[in-house]
């Protein structure tokens, strides 16, 4: 049997609990999020996001910028939100625009470990690594709190991480690495024999490649792998897809996070979550 960890409830939990402790404190939090450009699902996450915000007291900013901006007015749109004293913390939507994607860990760095609700700055970063401070990034983040939830265990596992982007597969490798848990680094630029090993020898694995159905056939992985799906690919006839094929490791896989449902939800619940940690820290 194979269990599908949906996050949605979990993810309710844990912004209702958010929301009662706004509310019992009377705290004032505002969350700002940039967006760049008219990319249709950053829209439509940003879109989910003020909503949730809206719902449980939390002050939402939206501000947008065209696909044309310059690395010049982000540089200067940061350090504005960094020293905006009535801002709790703010996000920077990914992906960004082709001729800033370059730039993307300069521009991440910019960001106030302060103001970082998604996790993702060097700074934040350094204070993971050095054990002195900062958040869980937000996906991994939303990723141990379902495996909580769920009661499945990190200890003794070894676990294939399928892609390494900013916002996933970097991340994930640093709390992993703070937790003392082996694991693989794997993307496109890996030898293919080395990753074909790697995910057959994988007890877990996070894949975040947004290559729809990259995993695809139970063959690839081991028995009672445990497939974290944190892949979106483009939509097709209004559907979304992941990086793992479902249907195709039902029975063999002993647990498979579904898209949509499974991370997402749970990226926003700790995206909360981290706001409020933020407006706490201050005291």
């Amino acid at each position: 049997m194979t269990i599908i960890m949906e996050g949605k409830t979990l993810a309710k939990r844990i912004i209702e609990s958010v929301k009662r402790e706004i509310t019992d404190k009377k705290l004032t939090l505002k969350l700002a999020i940039v967006i760049i450009g008219n990319d249709p699902a950053s829209k439509i996450y940003v879109s989910h996001k003020l909503k949730v915000c809206k719902e449980i007291g939390i002050k939402g900013q939206l501000i947008s910028l065209t696909e044309k901006t310059s690395l010049a007015e982000l540089k200067k749109l940061i350090l504005d939100l960094n020293n905006d004293k009535t801002l709790t913390g703010f996000i920077l939507q990914l992906p960004f625009p082709q001729h800033l994607v370059k730039h993307q860990e300069e521009i991440l760095n910019l960001i106030d470990p302060k103001k970082d609700v998604d996790g993702l700055s060097g700074a934040n970063n350094s204070l993971r690594i050095n054990r002195t401070g900062g958040i869980v990034p937000a996906t991994p983040f939303g990723i141990f709190e379902l495996f909580k939830y769920y009661n499945f265990d990190w200890t003794n596992k070894y676990v294939a991480l399928l892609g390494q982007g900013v916002v996933v597969g970097k991340p994930m490798a640093v709390e992993l690495d703070l937790l003392g848990i082996k694991h693989i680094c794997l993307d496109k630029e890996t030898d293919l024999e080395i990753t074909k090993k790697a995910l057959k020898e994988a007890d877990i694995i996070v894949s975040s490649t947004g290559v729809k159905h990259i995993l695809n056939n139970k063959n690839q992985v081991k028995e009672k792998v445990i497939l974290i799906d944190v892949g979106i690919s483009k939509r097709e006839s209004k559907k979304i897809y992941g990086d793992v094929n479902l249907e195709s490791f039902l029975g063999h896989a002993s647990a498979i996070t579904p898209v949509p449902g499974g991370i997402g939800p749970m990226t926003v619940a700790s995206l909360i979550q981290n706001l409020l940690l933020l407006n706490n820290l201050k005291k």
